[in-house]
């Protein structure tokens, strides 16, 4: 499941700095409804760093343009990410103009978790 890989990358990405307890990385279960699919429990993910935290909120499977939303939250900013295909591939909403995304790498993770805890 998509979602699931995402949630690896994650854990792959923070292993070096929840190892250090610099980060820490906790999940949580979340039930979303929608019309095609009906009710489904997925998981949100909590990154903490600092004494701030950056959510990382499943929204959609079913979103227009795209085959999947999570929200990333945080106090200083806020972040879409999509999943453009069916095949498991995360992308960041470009904040600026909702057309354009890039493809979620380390590096663009690294930005967003920055720019989302201020």
């Amino acid at each position: 499941m998509a979602l699931g890989e995402l949630g690896m990358k994650l854990s792959k990405w923070l292993d070096l700095p929840v190892k250090k307890h610099v980060v820490t990385l906790s999940r949580s279960q979340k039930e979303i409804v929608e019309e095609l699919l009906g009710p489904y429990s997925v998981n949100k993910w909590i990154v903490t760093i600092g004494g701030r935290t950056v959510v990382f909120d499943p929204i959609a499977t079913y979103v227009v343009g795209s085959f999947g939303r999570v929200d990333v939250i945080g106090p200083a900013a806020s972040f879409k990410l999509i999943r453009e295909k069916d095949d498991g591939h995360w992308s960041m909403v470009d904040p600026s103009d909702d057309r354009l995304a890039v493809a979620l790498t380390k590096e663009i993770f690294e930005k967003l978790l920055l720019a989302a805890i201020g």
